[in-house]
């Protein structure tokens, strides 16, 4: 995905990024995971590409429950390493 983005050049991106009336910022803290994607930011990319709503919001919610697995994962494995020491 990197190497795709540099193929297509910063100049067009920022245009792309503009024109979806998406920030750079917001984008790089969706990414980063400081941010989700909203309903709104699922809609804005469908109006300049290729992708649906639907697969960005989905992208999103797989991003979630991974992250709830690993919660749940690391809290059982807390409480089983805590039981034992009784």
């Amino acid at each position: 995905m990197a190497m795709e983005r540099k193929k297509q050049g910063g100049v067009q991106e920022g245009m792309r990024l503009s024109a979806a009336k998406v920030s750079r910022r917001r984008l790089n803290d969706i990414v980063r995971g400081r941010r989700s994607v909203t309903t709104e930011t699922a809609i804005l990319p469908g109006c300049y590409s290729e992708t649906t709503p639907e697969f960005w919001i989905n992208l999103q919610t797989r991003y979630d429950l991974d992250v709830a697995d690993r919660t749940v994962v690391c809290a059982k494995i807390e409480r089983m390493s805590r039981d034992a020491s009784y």
